[in-house]
């Protein structure tokens, strides 16, 4: 906007969650007034816009909430349209969704979902007999996070992985209709506002951004971590880094600054990758075939898939951890003697085996799950089916 001269640099306002942004001047008088400063023409924000920040302020014209999930919730549209507490008859609010293949409208019953579920919650409870349901590793298809630590049903985690489901499966008319009946919005669907399929270098871009973070942990993993320990907002990444106030390389510090999420997921994923016992996290976290640069999160979620199951099958330290590994080979059992099956037919198979984390429904990690069992799968993503192609 800058470039073409639609705006000046300093009528551009750009928050997002940093130690920076939050002292700011600008951000504190939005906090405090509820108001913009008045050469402020055009705010671009993430989700920090949703944290009980109010905005009472005329002559916004437009407000666009741009959706970058293809399974939304519901309940961040809300929040971000509410920021403004005062009437406009002119602010226009636009939503933007991305659009699935499969816009089939679903009838799955999530009220009849919970019931049965809770039901079979508190049946898999009864078979520990007291003992902890809590796995080593976090398993794959382990059902941990639905339980308090005394063994009880956590209700409001069942209910939130249901309605995770609901949102999955809905197309937009659903999504669309879910936000009118029970948020109180309004919308007018104007396929003039498309946004245009056009070639842009947003891709490059991006991996350019993936390549200078790559190299910074690389070749100055230490000076990150004091960058980041001393402007990350996670409290448990601030405790986990000791920050001696060593001087920092400036470039790398405005780097780790820009890109801080970036940063906090390199850091959370890289810990992780050490308690699972990775001699080099970096073999893993980082992509060398062509400079060096930070891996994909396909790359990453198939080899932290490999190193749990080795873990779980391998080491088990606890019942939960045998129970789940018990589940996992009786699927890749039942996957062996297939030639073929619909995502229906695993979804009820996952169910037989007591497996409810709409995770482990995931096409992509039933793959990775099976291909540990030298079983190789392709989904027709057209017709849903899924072929077993090599049985190991």
């Amino acid at each position: 906007m800058v470039a073409v001269k639609l705006y000046k640099d300093n009528e551009i306002l750009v928050l997002h969650s940093s130690k920076e942004i939050k002292t700011s001047k600008d951000f504190l008088e939005l906090a405090h007034d509820r108001i913009f400063n008045d050469k402020i023409k055009v705010v671009l924000t993430t989700s920090l816009i949703d944290e009980g920040l109010s905005i009472e302020q005329a002559n916004f014209t437009d407000v666009v909430f741009i959706e970058t999930n293809y399974n939304p919730r519901p309940e961040a549209v809300k929040q971000f349209f509410a920021r403004f507490r005062n009437e406009d008859p002119n602010r226009k609010n636009y939503l933007y969704l991305r659009t699935k293949n499969n816009q089939n409208p679903t009838r799955y019953n999530p009220f009849y979902d919970y019931k049965e579920t809770l039901r079979a919650l508190k049946d898999e409870a009864l078979q520990y007999s007291g003992l902890s349901m809590k796995t080593t590793y976090n398993n794959v298809f382990s059902n941990e996070d639905f339980f308090y630590k005394n063994n009880t049903v956590n209700p409001y985690f069942l209910a939130y992985s249901i309605t995770e489901k609901l949102f999955m499966f809905f197309n937009i008319h659903q999504f669309i209709n879910f936000l009118e009946v029970n948020y109180n919005l309004e919308f007018t669907i104007n396929k003039d506002f498309a946004p245009l399929q056009l070639e842009t270098d947003e891709k490059d871009k991006r991996n350019e951004i993936k390549s200078l973070i790559g190299q910074a942990w690389y070749y100055g993993k230490d000076e990150v971590l004091q960058a980041l320990g001393l402007h990350t907002l996670d409290n448990p990444i601030r405790k986990a880094i000791y920050v001696d106030k060593s001087k920092v390389n400036p470039q790398i510090e405005t780097l780790v600054i820009k890109q801080i999420k970036d940063f906090e997921k390199l850091f959370k994923r890289n810990e992780k990758l050490k308690k699972l016992g990775a001699e080099d996290p970096n073999t893993i976290l980082l992509d060398v075939s062509d400079g060096i640069k930070v891996n994909s999160d396909k790359s990453y979620k198939d080899e932290l898939t490999l190193l749990q199951l080795n873990k779980m099958i391998f080491e088990p330290k606890n019942k939960a951890d045998k129970v789940t590994a018990s589940t996992v080979i009786k699927f890749a059992e039942w996957a062996k003697n297939q030639t073929e099956f619909t995502t229906n037919q695993m979804s009820k198979k996952m169910k037989d085996l007591r497996v409810y984390k709409k995770e482990s429904y995931s096409f992509e990690r039933v793959k990775r799950v099976l291909e540990w069992f030298e079983i190789r799968v392709k989904k027709d993503f057209k017709t849903g089916i899924i072929k077993v192609i090599n049985k190991g």
